[in-house]
């Protein structure tokens, strides 16, 4: 049953984790900006590793609502971001690499 649980879990984060690796790899560098009134799975991506980061407390909905803009800034303040509450190719990267190395195993070097 345990083992079960986390496999579910782990089943998650990677599903989050793939799909947000897509989105970053099938975008280019001049993207615009995810912000307010945005939906769909670019969204539910954000939400899912901010979540995760602990940046945000919101339904995981795919829909940016107050709560993502909400969480996107304070992701944004506590980075040294700037704080716009939009998710630009900056911020992206950004939460892209936070929730990697918070989510992927540590390699050792050395023997």
């Amino acid at each position: 049953m345990y083992w079960q649980k986390n496999a579910k879990n782990i089943t998650k984060y990677v599903s989050a984790f793939v799909l947000a690796l897509a989105l970053l790899l099938g975008t280019s560098n001049a993207a615009s900006a995810v912000g307010k009134n945005a939906k769909g799975p670019d969204v539910y991506a954000i939400q899912s590793m901010l979540k995760s980061l602990g940046s945000y407390s919101g339904k995981i909905n795919g829909y940016y609502n107050a709560s993502t803009v909400k969480g996107v800034k304070y992701f944004q303040k506590s980075h040294g971001l700037p704080v716009t509450g939009s998710v630009d190719a900056r911020t992206y990267q950004s939460i892209l690499y936070a929730y990697s190395s918070l989510k992927l195993p540590k390699v050792r070097q050395g023997g």
